[in-house]
C-alpha cells in the first residue's frame, strides 16, 4: 500500500507536468498564428497605404487637375488690364 502511495505522488506531479507543458505549447502555437496573421493584415495596410499614397500624388498633379476642369467644362479665366490715370486695374472676363 505504501509503495502504491509513493507510487502515485511520483506520477501525479510528472503527469501534471506533461499537461501543463502541452497546455504551454498549445497556447505559444495559437499566439504565433495570431502574430502570424497580424502581421499579413499589417503588410497589406502597407502596400494599400502606398497605393492611396500613389494615387494622391497622381490626383494632385497640374495636369490631372487642369483634365478634370476641362472634362467640366471649365476654362482658364481670361484677365484684361486697362489703366485709368497711371492705375493698372485688373479685369476678370
Amino acid at each position: 500500500m505504501k509503495n502504491k502511495i509513493l507510487f502515485l505522488l511520483a506520477i501525479i506531479p510528472g503527469l501534471a507536468m506533461v499537461v501543463l507543458q502541452a497546455f504551454v505549447a498549445n497556447t505559444m502555437v495559437i499566439d504565433g498564428k495570431k502574430i502570424s496573421e497580424i502581421e499579413e493584415k499589417s503588410s497589406k495596410i502597407e502596400i494599400e497605404n502606398k497605393n492611396l499614397e500613389l494615387d494622391i500624388a497622381k490626383l494632385g498633379t497640374i495636369s490631372y487637375i487642369s483634365k478634370k476642369a476641362e472634362d467640366f467644362g471649365m476654362q482658364p479665366a481670361k484677365i484684361s488690364y486697362v489703366t485709368q490715370d497711371n492705375k493698372g486695374l485688373a479685369s476678370r472676363q
